[in-house]
Order: C-alpha cells, then structure tokens, then sequence
C-alpha cells in the first residue's frame, strides 16, 4: 500500500542547512516581535492568553514568512492546553507554510506530531510522520535522526504487524552507529528508551501481535537485557517483564504434554518436544552468555530476581526432558 507523506505537495525543495539541538528540535526556533509575547505566556503556562496572541497576529500578519512559525507555536499552545487534535491541525498547518524553504519548522511540526500520534496509538498517522521525519531531520540531530527515530519507526511496523519491514529497518541500527552517537541523546533515559523501541517494545500495542515468543526473544533479547541490566529504574522495569513474560510464554507452549494416536506417534512427539526443550534451556543460556559482569550492571537485584526465574524454568524444562526421556525408553522397552 502506498504510503502518501504528509509533506506532500508542499515540498518542493528542503533546505540542507539545518542544524536542530539533538536535546530539543524546538531550541532554534525564531518568532517575530509580535508573537514574543505569546512565547511568553506560554512559558508561564497562560496557554489561553497565549493562544489569543497568536490567533490575533494570524488575523492581521501579511507577512507569509512567519507564518510556519506562528502556527507551530499555536501547536505548542494547544498540546500543552491537552487539545491534541486542534494542535496537530496546527502543526499541519506549520509544515504546509514552511515546507520548501525552512526544514526545521518542517521537522519540529512533523516530531511533535509523531509523539502526538504514538500517545494516541495512532500507528498508521506515526509511521508517515516518523518516515517523513527522516527526510527533514538535519545534521545537528545525529542522536534523533539516526537513532530515535529509526526505532521508532522500526517499533512502529512491528505493532502494525509488519513483522519483516520491522526486522528490516531495525538492521539500519547498526552497533557502531548506536556507539558513535549514543552520547548525543539528550538523557539516559532517551537513550534507553530507543532500545526499547529496537526491541518493539516501546509502544502499546494496539491488539495482540501474530509473532511468537521465540521470535521475540531470538531478535531482541540483548537490547531488553541491555535496559535491563543499565536502564533507568522504569524502563528496567519495563523491560525485564517484557523478558519474562516472553520467556513464560515461550515455555508454556513446550510444557503440555502431547500424546498421538498412536505408540509411534506418541514417540515422535516425544523426541520433538525434547528437541524444543533442549533448544529453550540453550537460548537462557545464550542470554546468560550476554550479561554484563555483576559489578557493571546497575539494576543488580532486578537482574538476580529475573536470571532465579529463569533458573527455575530451565530446572523444570530439564525435569521435564528427563521424564519424556524416560518414557520412550519405558515405551521403546515395552515394544520389545
């Protein structure tokens, strides 16, 4: 299905020279003498007088040129006012008067109203606004560009239930780039929190995805034990359940029993549940191969209370290999 921007036809051209703070794309914004005084009343949380100074400059400013910039500050007022829908009207309005000849008004109404959509689980809005954003985004928001906004759209195709294209622009991710910029992200939790969008696990879903456990666990289990072991205390949190659940699961659907038709068949079963037993106690010891050493790690008592959870399932995963290995040898013996 294609995808139309919401750019669209305003875009004719997008300037190359802008450089937005990587802490906040809104930090280079200049407003025309008239609106300063709305700015203001909007830093001291007066949203309604300052919506009224912008809506009057709107109704008597000639001047084309600022007009981008009056509607992203209308779309600033009313997001702090909790009017979403009327301050992504605005912001719509900022990139159709700047698209063409002022890329950062471009890009900070297309990042404000990414967040908007992803708040308001929004997904289909998001992933326009996010692969539009990449467009726009300059030099100066390496951090932005090449890392939060990526995961997000990567978390963005996997909560849509684009299992490949999320594998496929998470790969654009490298470790190398996640290093070489990872110090330009504007706080740890930022920082960890686009793991957690690499691990699709930044968002809310907005029904329950098709994937398994195990295909979770296989792609994203070192960036959630990443959070895990050196996150901020709620996105550890966050994490480490997104682990065990997805490790509960997984071993759930290898638990139950799975008796054929028939001696043979019963027999077959048998040797492939041992064989995807055997395969989840390899995988918790693949993970415990990614851990930091216990002096590195942060969230040390989150991380002994998830490995002993861990520990039990694989003591319980071997119990069970035991007794099916029992039983075929009981069965094979009685067939005799």
């Amino acid at each position: 299905m294609k995808i139309v921007s919401l750019i669209g036809l305003f875009v004719i051209s997008i300037a190359s020279c802008s450089h937005l703070s990587s802490d906040s794309i809104g930090s280079v914004i200049e407003y025309p003498p008239e609106l300063k005084e709305a700015n203001y009343f909007l830093r001291n949380k007066n949203t309604e007088r300052a919506e009224s100074e912008v809506l009057k400059y709107l109704g008597t400013n000639r001047d084309v040129y600022w007009l981008g910039q009056a509607y992203l500050l209308l779309g600033e007022i009313r997001e702090a006012a909790e009017q979403e829908t009327s301050a992504l009207d605005a912001y719509k309005q900022a990139i159709k008067h700047s698209a063409g000849y002022n890329s950062t008004i471009t890009a900070q109404g297309l990042y404000r109203m990414s967040w908007i959509y992803e708040r308001t689980l929004q997904y289909k809005d998001l992933q326009i606004a996010l692969t539009d954003l990449l467009h726009v985004l300059g030099s100066g928001d390496n951090f932005i560009k090449h890392i939060e906004t990526p995961a997000r759209l990567a978390n963005t195709y996997y909560v849509l239930g684009q299992w490949e294209r999320a594998l496929k622009q998470r790969d654009t991710i490298t470790n190398d780039m996640f290093n070489r910029y990872k110090s330009l992200a504007k706080d740890a939790s930022n920082l960890f929190q686009a793991r957690l969008y690499l691990a699709f696990q930044g968002m809310k879903p907005i029904s329950q995805t098709p994937y398994k456990s195990q295909q979770i666990i296989k792609n994203c289990r070192q960036e959630l034990l990443e959070v895990t072991e050196m996150g901020t205390p709620d996105l550890a949190e966050q994490a480490v359940e997104v682990l065990r659940r997805e490790y509960q699961r997984y071993f759930s659907q290898l638990k139950p029993p799975r008796i054929g038709k028939t001696t043979e068949e019963t027999l077959a079963n048998n040797r492939q549940q041992i064989l995807a037993l055997s395969t989840f106690v390899d995988e918790i010891n693949e993970l415990r191969v990614l851990r930091r050493p216990p002096e590195l790690i942060s969230n040390q008592q989150l991380n002994l209370d998830f490995f002993r959870d861990l520990q039990a399932m694989e003591q319980e995963a071997r119990q069970i290999v035991h007794s099916l290995a029992y039983g075929i040898q009981k069965m094979q013996s009685t067939k005799k």
